[in-house]
């Protein structure tokens, strides 16, 4: 039940100070930036770095669902598809793409802290 609700925790707290924006991803000590690109690039740019078969499937662990979709699997979801979100399919995998930038900040530190990545995650 605790689980429940921290995840309502998370929630409810996005529209007061979750605003950031990324700025760069620095893996295994190459700096990788926002720049000329969106959010959702560099995302997918660090995820590709870090090695796509060591991240999706945690990524698909996670809790973080958009139109009832993991944000990376193997099975895309009409909903998703019929909605302002998209699919990009990397090595097997589709990302969600659409999400906002703070929901994409949670999954990186996420992938971190599970994964004991050497990475820093730059936002404003």
């Amino acid at each position: 039940n605790n689980d429940k609700h921290n995840e309502n925790a998370d929630t409810n707290n996005i529209n007061e100070d979750h605003k950031e924006t990324l700025v760069a991803i620095t893996v295994n000590g190459k700096r990788l930036t926002a720049d000329g690109i969106t959010q959702f690039d560099l995302y997918l740019n660090a995820l590709k770095e870090i090695g796509i078969d060591k991240v999706a499937p945690v990524i698909e662990s996670m809790k973080y669902r958009r139109k009832g979709s993991k944000m990376a699997t193997k099975i895309q979801v009409d909903q998703l598809l019929n909605s302002d979100y998209s699919y990009v399919e990397v090595d097997g995998y589709y990302f969600v793409k659409g999400a906002h930038s703070y929901t994409l900040i949670r999954i990186l530190e996420d992938l971190k802290k599970e994964l004991k990545l050497d990475i820093a995650i730059e936002y404003k």
